[in-house]
């Protein structure tokens, strides 16, 4: 495994900020063709980077043979578009050591969000091509955070936005990603559970309808059961204080992914 540590450095950046890669190497004895490569965000209202959708994720695709990255992205008090230009430095990475490792597909890199890491991704998604970032291959969201309005979990924007622009009828519009889906929006997977009472489903339903209407190719799986945040959904990522965030009716959504991933 090629596993290294880039610091994420872009105006507003956080000293935390960086990217954690997990590489496959070229080997003698092992299938040794270009692999995709996921960009994780994981989740945590634009106040955190949560632990448990981080290398736990990262090692369950590398596992499958996939290169995989985590961005540890700059949060509150670091304000919009600060994670959305790191997201694009980190992709820029990811595409320029294709040259450098063997083993990345620079045609193939799919980024991946969940909760308030999926409004990253999404917005990625919809800004690559007019911002200048590489372009995603695919886009994988769980249990996303992603409309302004109604549905909204506020405290993502509150963070996302900070004090001088939370209430600001412009820039809620702007980070409102059903609002901004187009033709150049990859093809997309999204998962959700219909108990989620933190991050409520119609975010994922609004998304999915703006999708729907680009003719965007999406696929769409709603659990019954779960709450918000379960991450790989199995003891892996349980939180020590929520017993809830195991929910083995959930854990299928990763082979679903992975098969989905197939086509891309």
């Amino acid at each position: 495994m090629i596993y290294r540590t880039i610091i994420m450095k872009t105006e507003g950046s956080m000293p935390y900020a960086r990217l954690t890669t997990y590489f496959h190497e070229r080997s003698g004895e092992m299938f040794n063709n270009p692999r995709k490569t996921v960009l994780i965000c994981p989740g945590g209202a634009y106040a955190f980077t949560s632990e448990r959708e981080g290398e736990p994720v990262a090692m369950e695709f590398y596992n499958h043979g996939f290169n995989a990255a985590v961005l540890w992205y700059s949060v509150s008090p670091a304000t919009y578009p600060t994670a959305l230009k790191e997201a694009g430095q980190a992709m820029q990475y990811l595409y320029n050591q294709a040259s450098k490792v063997g083993s990345i597909d620079r045609d193939k890199l799919i980024i991946m969000g969940f909760s308030a890491g999926g409004h990253l991704a999404a917005s990625y998604a919809s800004v690559w091509k007019e911002m200048g970032f590489v372009k995603p291959a695919a886009l994988a969201l769980c249990y996303p955070v992603i409309t302004s309005g109604e549905f909204a979990h506020r405290e993502s924007f509150d963070h996302l936005l900070g004090e001088a622009d939370a209430e600001n009828k412009q820039k809620l519009e702007e980070v409102s990603m059903e609002k901004h889906v187009g033709e150049d929006n990859p093809p997309t997977f999204i998962w959700t559970t219909y108990e989620d009472d933190a991050v409520p489903v119609e975010n994922s339903l609004l998304y999915l309808n703006a999708l729907r209407r680009n003719k965007i190719q999406t696929e769409f799986h709603m659990f019954a059961k779960g709450q918000h945040g379960l991450s790989l959904a199995d003891q892996r990522t349980q939180h020590p204080e929520e017993p809830g965030s195991v929910q083995a009716e959930c854990t299928p959504w990763i082979d679903l992914l992975l098969t989905w991933m197939d086509g891309i």
